[in-house]
């Protein structure tokens, strides 16, 4: 991942779907609580403890800008598999653009689509 480079968050608990759409302004790894705190402090829904205890090996971090948020029902698991797109991802994962298109349009974001209808 890179600056620039568009993001799909999905929210496993709680929604089983697919929410948030954002752009990476910068990642690094890192190791160093202090490192760590100076960049995402104000940025993270992590408590000071869990970074903590995530800092104790190298970790990646990466610090975005919010786009927009899905609209309920957002893009459910099940529509991801009746579409045959959907991974069973743990971690990051890389989609196609085709992929990435279809699911804006499923979230009503077409807009960031370029040339899609608002």
């Amino acid at each position: 991942m890179k600056e620039g480079d568009l993001v799909l968050f999905y929210r496993s608990k709680d929604k089983k779907a697919i929410t948030t759409l954002g752009i990476i302004e910068k990642t690094f790894k890192s190791d160093n609580l202090d490192i760590i705190l100076e960049e995402v402090t104000k940025r993270t829904v992590y408590s000071y403890d869990d970074i903590k205890k995530m800092a104790q090996k190298e970790t990646n971090i990466i610090l975005f800008r919010l786009i927009d948020y899905f609209d309920a029902p957002f893009v459910t698991k099940k529509w991801l598999e009746e579409e045959h797109i959907y991974k069973n991802c743990q971690s990051i994962c890389k989609i196609e653009n085709d992929v990435f298109n279809k699911i804006l349009k499923q979230a009503n974001l077409n807009y960031c689509i370029k040339g899609g209808a608002n």
